[in-house]
């Protein structure tokens, strides 16, 4: 099983497992989500082997892609608070068609603005 720990407790993303333990402290609760590998390939690939992705807190991540939100809220989890980027108005593919279903993801930490 694969979990991180939830960037804003209480909340669920896409409707996920979480799981609540007892913190170090007296009285506090740590809550992890559960990151399913059927609904993320980065997940996928983490639990059959995949050990170096380079993401941890703090880093910077330019993660393209993010069509339900499953993978991009995990990294969140792991980076920190992200910020999205305005989806493109042209398609680079073809410069003519406007590109409107296409979304971008810029997952930085607020605090390196």
């Amino acid at each position: 099983m694969l979990v991180t720990k939830n960037l804003v407790p209480g909340d669920s993303v896409y409707g996920e497992k979480r799981i609540t333990i007892e913190g170090t402290e007296p009285d506090t609760k740590v809550e992890y989500r559960v990151w399913n590998p059927f609904r993320s390939k980065l997940a996928a690939g983490v639990l059959n082997g995949l050990d170096e992705i380079f993401i941890a807190p703090g880093k910077k991540v330019l993660y393209l892609g993010a069509a339900s939100g499953t993978s991009v809220s995990h990294v969140a989890d792991i980076v920190g608070p992200v910020r999205f980027s305005r989806p493109p108005q042209i398609c680079p593919t073809r410069p003519t068609k406007s590109c409107s279903d296409s979304r971008r993801v810029l997952s930085t930490p607020l605090s390196s603005r």
